[in-house]
């Protein structure tokens, strides 16, 4: 096993499992492959300065603003680069060419495999959340739709 692929969203159990596979990969002195998924759409917009175009129902509509309106900016939000940014700030001091960062769009479950099947790895090290109650019996964890959708072995 020396190709590793450890997906992580940043909570605590993923970072434990990012912990475990620098140290795998250390030990066996093979690849690491730092994967981040961003869920729904990358680029988050928000307008500034105005009313948003869509006004609360609770909202007074008699009130009548007075004096100069700033003007409206709209800030952009990368999701991606954020993303690269706090993956590249896990690695361990003196990082070598055998660790590399990932981001992609999509579905977890999917993109994990998918990723995993481009990239040839021999083994998916990915943290557990935990779920209680009514949520775990709807949903899923990815961990466990990871490990029915693909024949790498899983640790969790």
């Amino acid at each position: 096993m020396k190709r590793i692929l450890v997906p992580t969203d940043f909570s605590a159990p993923s970072l434990e499992a990012v912990r475990y596979g620098v140290e795998l990969t250390s030990m066996v002195e093979g690849e690491l492959f730092l994967l981040h998924v961003i869920e729904g759409e990358p680029t988050r917009c928000h307008a500034v300065g105005e009313l948003p175009a869509s006004l609360p129902y609770a909202l007074d509509l008699t009130v009548i603003r007075v004096g100069p309106q700033p003007p409206q900016k709209v800030i952009c939000h990368d999701l991606c680069e954020e993303a690269a940014w706090r993956l590249a700030a896990l690695w361990p001091v003196g990082v070598s060419e055998r660790f590399h960062t990932l981001v992609t769009v999509g579905r977890a479950a999917d993109e994990i495999v998918r990723v995993a099947k481009e990239t040839s790895v021999d083994l998916i090290v990915i943290g557990a959340g935990t779920r209680r109650g009514l949520r775990r019996l709807l949903r899923r964890p990815v961990a466990a739709k990871v490990g029915h959708k693909t024949h790498i072995p899983v640790i969790t």
